[in-house]
């Protein structure tokens, strides 16, 4: 087997069907690569994701002293207990809730966000990321990204919370 050189295009032959991907040129001449590398390669461009992180799309509304849940998932809706998931504020970049090796770990979180954040544990079976934030506080308005990845992969989603003294 060998991927066909073209237009950017990588293209396995001598598969029953036709499978194509955007890749780019490449920066070598593919025609040269092991049956091996020419698999692996076609696996890397052109499938470089198992799964999307999808968020609600729309911005989040709460008061001061509400608890609220993030939204997020995967799309297909995976089992998500094995991969590692991290809540970050989109500003800072720090972490606010991180779930990794199966467990809550805690060392990294924010000190804002202690005793205050919980992952929806009882949905990761089917791909649901919802993050749990109690007494909401002013600062906690802004924005939020869920990041998942596992050694092949990595997704994010951003979710948007809007945090008021009352609501209109």
């Amino acid at each position: 087997m060998s991927l066909g050189h073209g237009e950017g295009k990588a293209t396995p032959m001598g598969w029953s069907g036709y499978h194509s991907c955007q890749a780019g040129l490449l920066p070598w001449d593919a025609r040269k690569l092991t049956w091996v590398q020419s698999l692996s390669l076609y696996v890397l461009l052109c499938h470089p994701a198992q799964f999307r992180v999808v968020g609600p799309g729309r911005p989040l509304l709460a008061t001061v002293g509400q608890d609220i849940v993030l939204p997020c998932h995967l799309s297909p809706h995976l089992d998500a207990r094995s991969l590692e998931i991290r809540w970050i504020r989109h500003q800072v970049s720090e972490t606010v809730h991180l779930y990794q090796n199966g467990a809550d770990q805690y060392w990294e979180q924010m000190e804002e966000y202690a005793d205050r954040t919980e992952l929806a544990r009882d949905g990761l079976f089917n791909g649901s990321l919802d993050l749990r934030i109690s007494d909401l506080r002013p600062s906690d308005d802004g924005q939020y990204v869920c990041t998942v990845q596992d050694a092949a992969s990595y997704g994010e989603a951003v979710v948007e919370l809007k945090v008021a003294e009352t609501l209109p």
